[in-house]
């Protein structure tokens, strides 16, 4: 007597299911599966008859209860125990028992394996074109979406000069023809498989109508097609290129007249696709910090959002940053600069100099504005990241007007009398500036009052220039502007650590070249010791006491 609980079964595989709800385009394989082994013992079956290695591949199964009913996915045993087994030439009843038919007859189930067909297997071959600038069309190829194949025909009509219509567009199609009655150019495309991805199907690029009536018109001259030929007047921030300049090449190089508020918008579509929507790049800041963390392991972020679970704050410590610190003087310097962006804001910067004289970002942070709440929230983060120092002094950007060039005498006055001196000096031009001073506190800013080892730092210039690096991308959306900061890190250390492998010396070419002129000058000088760290050093008329 045979076994009742061993069934055959025939697995339709490598098909798809067409728009009315049919299994297509099959292969067949029969299986032997034991109904007492479940649901994993029929996927254990078929992944082994169609040699598919299941923690690689998913394996969906399913089964056609009738042609009226949609068909049936078997996900579970209890999915399994419900299907009364049926042969071809059954009643056709959609009822459905929980006693399976013990007759040995076949059953059919549809295993649904994703199959490797001819176009799938070009489109690994050719790639997927993804660039809305992309200039060769031809049969065959294949495109990321809809709108990067819409994209790329109009910018095509564009560069050709001629026009064309649209005579089908749907999610599943887009197929195009000439306006002329019996011109043979058309172009047809449809999906891939019922997939996002697009396929020309047939292009015929040969134009048989007159030139009259395939004459470029600005049918297909939009805002957009300009702004993707565009955008790579854009891809360095640094460039200046307005929307006079836009009108001024398009009339040069395709003969088009375009208005200012043409070019404007030409100019604002061209930033938006290359540096993408200021509201997007917000969302996108939890996976970026995500993938930075994974990229820079060590590294400090934090997210900060409002109780409306809006954006607030935002802070970036680069690991190689926070490494290279603990060689550098512990000296910080911190300013604010205003953003530009749609949604505005401030991005804080804190940086210092490193040994050899270059500078060095060691974090920053996008905030609201500069108030005392973002400030001690930076501060806070900083200290995470950073850890204290012994004599760590902090140095804050101040207003520029106040450096003048009494303002650096005073500042660098190594003794008491030398900065009174001074100090009198200032009083004759004006006495409130010798009041605000003094009460904003001579140890912050005066080397000879100074507490703490602030060598020579004693503006905050180098985060100017970290403000100035960054002027134009300060328009950028939060995402892109956080990435940028982030290459300018990568961009300067790469740099400065080239330096340092080509030195010969043990000092960098900065200091070297200052000790050479220095030791030209020493040639002329006399010094006399006055006791062990203190010297006089003579200079023809002037004399000059030296503190070692």
């Amino acid at each position: 007597m045979a076994d009742e609980t061993i069934h055959s079964i025939m697995v339709q595989h490598n098909g798809r299911w067409d728009a009315s709800g049919r299994y297509v385009n099959f292969e067949v394989e029969g299986i032997l599966y034991d109904s007492k082994s479940k649901f994993s013992g029929l996927v254990t079956v078929i992944a082994a008859q169609l040699g598919i290695d299941t923690t690689i591949q998913g394996l969906e199964i399913k089964y056609i209860v009738s042609d009226r009913c949609p068909p049936m996915t078997i996900h579970n045993d209890m999915a399994l125990d419900l299907i009364e087994i049926q042969d071809d030439g059954g009643s056709g009843s959609n009822s459905i028992q929980s006693v399976p038919s013990h007759d040995g007859k076949t059953d059919k189930l549809n295993a649904m394996v994703p199959s490797v067909d001819f176009e799938v297997v070009e489109c690994e071959r050719n790639g997927i074109i993804s660039e809305y600038r992309y200039e060769f069309v031809a049969e065959k190829q294949i495109y990321k979406d809809k709108e990067t194949i819409v994209a790329v025909m109009k910018n095509y009509a564009f560069s050709k000069q001629f026009q064309f219509w649209v005579r089908r567009s749907s999610s599943k199609s887009y197929c195009l023809e000439c306006p002329a009655d019996d011109c043979s150019w058309s172009f047809k495309s449809s999906s891939l498989n019922d997939s996002g991805l697009f396929k020309i199907r047939s292009f015929c690029e040969q134009h048989t109508c007159s030139l009259k009536d395939r004459i470029y018109s600005r049918r297909q001259t939009t805002t957009a097609v300009v702004g993707i030929m565009i955008m790579d007047k854009y891809e360095d921030p640094k460039r200046v290129y307005t929307p006079k300049d836009i009108a001024l090449d398009m009339r040069k190089q395709h003969g088009l007249t375009m208005t200012y508020m043409q070019a404007y918008r030409a100019k604002e579509k061209a930033l938006n696709m290359l540096r993408g929507d200021p509201t997007e790049s917000y969302n996108k800041l939890p996976s970026y910090f995500y993938i930075l963390e994974k990229t820079y392991p060590g590294s400090v972020v934090s997210l900060e959002k409002t109780a409306e679970d809006r954006f607030l704050y935002a802070f970036v410590a680069l690991e190689p940053c926070i490494r290279g610190w603990e060689y550098c003087r512990p000296i910080v310097v911190v300013d604010g600069t205003h953003l530009k962006s749609t949604y505005e804001g401030t991005m804080l910067i804190a940086s210092t100099l490193d040994p050899g004289g270059s500078i060095l970002p060691l974090a920053y942070a996008i905030v609201d504005s500069e108030n005392d709440a973002s400030w001690t929230w930076f501060f806070e983060r900083f200290r995470i990241a950073f850890g204290g120092r012994e004599n760590m002094c902090i140095k804050c950007g101040g207003n520029k007007e106040q450096v003048r060039r009494l303002y650096f005498a005073l500042a660098k006055a190594y003794t008491l009398q030398e900065f009174s001196e001074l100090m009198g000096r200032l009083d004759t031009i004006d006495k409130k500036l010798g009041v605000y001073l003094f009460d904003s506190g001579y140890h912050k800013w005066s080397r000879v009052h100074a507490t703490v080892k602030r060598t020579w730092t004693l503006t905050s210039n180098i985060a100017e220039s970290i403000n100035s690096s960054i002027a134009k991308a300060r328009e950028f959306p939060v995402c892109k502007l956080m990435d940028y900061m982030r290459q300018l890190i990568e961009t300067w250390n790469e740099k400065h650590s080239e330096e340092r492998r080509n030195a010969f010396t043990d000092l960098t070419n900065e200091y070297n070249e200052a000790y050479e002129d220095n030791k030209e000058l020493s040639h002329r000088m006399t010094v006399r010791a006055s006791t062990e760290f203190l010297h006089t050093v003579t200079d023809g008329m002037k004399r000059f006491t030296v503190c070692l």
